[in-house]
């Protein structure tokens, strides 16, 4: 269930003339217009998010800078992802969340609208964290998100009880043409290296730490997890595991081997 708690504060922030503002943004949200969508306030895709209305990405985009709008299809989570994880994440005990490879910050301000999660997001490029903090800020929880400017080898990961993944690694094995852009330099063995520590935090992870993934992350699950979720969207999977027993683990699973 969405959190209700944060649904109040945000109606009463949201003031219209002669129109109940829930009333109006569900009106607005029906608007048959993907440009008349667009046109939604910070507030009230805000308030949308909170009551568990469907925000559509050309909505919530428009909140982003012309670059990382442009980038979002390819780069960024799905608002229907970003929601369902974190729900599922929420629903299952998760308390602190770590994505990685946050981006313009699109997934921890969305469960951070929607649950009581803690979130926070690594992210190695400046101008993307700084995109991030500022998307907090406008969608009124920066109080409750934290970006931070670093790799994966510098976070420590065991401060997280469960991990987000939308396919952070990939972009290392991709032409240097379909990169997100050239202001970091990604080196061709980053990827495993990244995916090698990811499969050391599982096997660390305590009994009822989470894992939630989006296209994969391109490594192998211990058999110590189990998968509770799995969703079909945008030509991809979104998968949620949890830690049912400690390890040591007997094998390691690629995520289209789980049954």
């Amino acid at each position: 269930m969405f959190a209700a708690s944060h649904a109040s504060s945000a109606a009463a922030a949201v003031e219209f003339d002669g129109i109940a503002p829930l009333d109006f943004v569900r009106a607005s949200l029906e608007m048959p217009s993907d440009f008349l969508r667009s046109r939604l306030t910070a507030s009230e895709i805000a308030l949308a998010l909170r009551e568990g209305l469907h925000v559509g990405d050309h909505a919530f985009d428009a909140l982003l800078p012309n670059d990382s709008r442009t980038a979002s299809m390819r780069f960024w989570s799905p608002v229907k992802v970003a929601s369902m994880a974190a729900h599922w994440l929420e629903m299952h005990g998760a308390q602190r969340v770590l994505d990685v490879g946050a981006g313009s910050g699109k997934f921890c301000v969305i469960a951070a609208l929607i649950t009581d999660l803690v979130v926070e997001g690594i992210e190695q490029r400046p101008h993307l964290v700084e995109q991030a903090r500022a998307l907090a800020a406008e969608l009124g929880v920066a109080d409750r998100v934290k970006f931070t400017c670093a790799a994966l080898e510098a976070t420590t990961l065991e401060n997280y009880d469960a991990l987000y993944l939308y396919n952070p690694f990939c972009e290392a094995g991709y032409d240097r043409l379909q990169w997100l852009d050239e202001s970091l330099e990604l080196a061709p063995d980053s990827a495993p290296r990244d995916v090698a520590r990811i499969e050391a935090a599982l096997d660390a992870m305590p009994v009822g730490g989470q894992i939630v993934t989006y296209h994969g992350f391109g490594g192998r699950l211990p058999d110590t997890f189990e998968l509770l979720h799995s969703w079909s969207f945008g030509g991809g999977s979104v998968r949620c595991w949890q830690k049912a027993r400690p390890g040591p683990s007997a094998s390691r699973l690629f995520e289209g081997e789980w049954a």
